[in-house]
């Protein structure tokens, strides 16, 4: 049991419950607006993303009441990306879960499975994807424990290329005899009615408490059941 894990979000729940957020809504020209121009003045949005992430686990790991060997973070949607670029950066995190964000580049700069949306600054860190794809960087965190999930029916990370991914990482864990600490799953996804995150669908809670019997749920129905292939 983890005594400590640092939860990262996914910025559209904040946006979504009024909890954070600008007044006005969303807009998506603002946030492009302020990318670009941290661009040209040498910055760069996501790698401060990553920065405040890892600066926030060494705020963690300092206080008292906190065990630093036991540090952990799980994050959803853009939060999983952040958990797992969080767990490849920062020897703090022991273990890690990111929930419906893994991928290849080739997939998001293809129309070919239909997507709309293709990546952008919160993903972007200059001149990296010549050398490193997602799968990659996540492998960094080998061989500390990690966990992910994506969604059959996600339309934001189409299958094939997850598996590509997946595959990717696998090979990196085995390289180092620890491929029993990667887990992957792919989840069949019966709907995506509901205001819950990950792309649609609800939260990760356990069954009856089982935690090893998992379920995606929105609006107390359970939705989605993990993948067995």
């Amino acid at each position: 049991c983890w005594e400590w894990a640092l939860a990262i979000r996914n910025q559209e729940i904040s946006r979504n419950t009024g909890e954070r957020g600008r007044k006005e809504g969303v807009d998506r020209n603002k946030y492009d607006l302020i990318a670009g121009n941290m661009m040209m003045l040498g910055r760069d949005l996501s790698a401060f993303m990553t920065y405040d992430d890892i600066s926030s686990t060494e705020f963690l790991a300092s206080l008292p009441m906190v065990d630093a060997k036991r540090i952990g973070c799980v994050g959803c949607s853009m939060g999983a990306y952040r958990s797992w670029m969080l767990s490849a950066l920062s020897d703090r995190i022991r273990v890690g879960a990111s929930i419906c964000w893994m991928i290849t580049t080739d997939a998001q700069l293809t129309r070919r499975f239909g997507r709309k949306e293709n990546g952008g600054f919160a993903n972007c860190i200059p001149g990296l994807r010549q050398y490193l794809d997602y799968p990659h960087i996540a492998s960094l965190a080998c061989p500390h424990p990690s966990l992910f999930i994506s969604g059959t029916l996600d339309h934001l990370f189409p299958v094939p290329r997850v598996k590509k991914a997946f595959a990717q990482m696998h090979a990196v864990w085995n390289s180092q005899h620890a491929d029993s600490l990667l887990t992957t799953e792919l989840w069949d996804v019966l709907t995506l009615v509901g205001a819950g995150f990950c792309h649609g669908v609800g939260g990760l809670v356990g069954n009856n408490g089982n935690s090893t019997d998992r379920f995606y749920c929105s609006r107390n129905k359970t939705i989605a059941r993990p993948h067995d292939d």
